[in-house]
């Protein structure tokens, strides 16, 4: 943003002022504390915002079913740069339209991972691009989303649209048969993760009885984290334990233990991530009679075969959905996502120089 700012007297040439004015009303500029702005963009506190050319946009736990409507819009953009999570699922990475770039967010290079995202971003900005910032899950859960907004305003001046999604942290307990809450097992929910900055360990609660701990990225120290709990949080041995590895996708693996051998059965059968770990009675309230071990839920199934829908109709019949009130709000400041897009089956074009490698590499990184 650029300001020109007089001096509050009567000195100036009332030329100068009115051709001030006009170059205002042209570009958006501020004097003597007026803020113009030109069409597509906002004003927040002092930041001129053009929102709408970065959209955070949440993709859910993986089964591409679980996008939200707004969400597919977003991703279905043929002209988009489509910036995603390496773990987000190849089924929703399908459907991606427009250039979708991989962020290689491995252990011990996180940061520099993130540093690679804000680059992307930055240089799709500025191509006049807009950009899709696709999170697994929820933007707002465990995602960095906040940090992330921040840095867009900070660095560039944007605020972005952000599309909710639906968080692994209920729907994986859900898909892998657990209720999270249940009368006589469970009335209050606790989720954490099994990283803090820097990859340290995060305070963990205590246990009680009536809670349900949800713990995401945690796989990877799921010995460390149990060993801890039992040895300083109290939690008995007998406790229910449950992974949900790759939550509602096709290849959806669930496993049952208890407090004490859940890590030794994970290593068994190789759990890995992106997995939900589960502590609690609840997770015996579905399987009260159920041995340790590799089992089926039978209240959720994914859709292998989504993949054959009529991509074009499904966009066609989305289009014609109404778009709330906040969406439209968000279309009026923006031209950048349009909310009827024109659609074609997709064929990504993907950035990145060890797809395949990210596709199969299941380690996970800190938040």
């Amino acid at each position: 943003r650029i300001e020109i700012l007089f001096p509050p007297c009567h000195c100036q040439s009332l030329l100068v002022l009115m051709m001030s004015k006009i170059l205002i009303m042209l570009i958006g500029l501020r004097v003597d504390g007026l803020v113009y702005r030109s069409k597509g963009s906002q004003l927040r506190g002092n930041i001129i915002l053009n929102s709408g050319r970065i959209a955070l946009v949440g993709a859910g736990p993986g089964d591409p079913e679980l996008l939200t409507v707004s969400a597919l819009r977003h991703i279905a953009d043929p002209d988009a740069l489509v910036i995603a999570d390496r773990l987000v699922s190849k089924e929703i990475l399908d459907l991606v339209a427009g250039e979708l770039r991989i962020a290689k967010k491995r252990p011990g290079c996180a940061e520099e991972a993130q540093q690679q995202i804000y680059d992307w971003v930055a240089e799709g900005v500025g191509n006049n691009r807009s950009v899709v910032r696709l999170k697994i899950g929820d933007p707002f859960v465990f995602g960095r989303g906040a940090e992330e907004i921040l840095e867009f305003r900070e660095t560039m001046g944007i605020e972005p649209v952000v599309v909710p999604g639906i968080s692994s942290s209920l729907a994986a307990p859900l898909a892998a048969g657990v209720p999270v809450t249940h009368r006589g097992a469970a009335h209050q929910v606790i989720l954490t993760t099994g990283y803090g900055r820097n990859g340290t360990e995060p305070a963990l609660p205590p246990w009680a009885p009536h809670q349900t701990y949800v713990l995401l990225m945690a796989v990877g120290r799921l010995a460390q984290l149990t060993q801890s709990l039992i040895q300083t949080k109290e939690f008995p041995h007998s406790c229910p334990a449950l992974i949900a590895e790759r939550a509602t996708c096709p290849n959806q693996r669930v496993l049952l233990a208890d407090m004490a051998t859940i890590a030794e059965h994970a290593q068994i059968h190789d759990i890995q991530a992106p997995s939900t770990i589960v502590f609690g009675a609840a997770v015996r309230a579905l399987y009260p009679d159920h041995s340790h071990g590799l089992i089926e839920p039978k209240n959720f199934q994914s859709q292998p075969e989504f993949s054959t829908i009529d991509h074009h109709n499904l966009l066609n019949l989305i289009n014609r959905l109404p778009i709330s009130l906040s969406c439209e709000s968000n279309n009026q400041q923006s031209t950048s996502f349009d909310s009827t897009l024109v659609y074609s089956p997709p064929s990504p074009t993907i950035f990145n120089n060890n797809a395949k490698e990210d596709q199969n590499t299941t380690a996970e990184a800190p938040y």
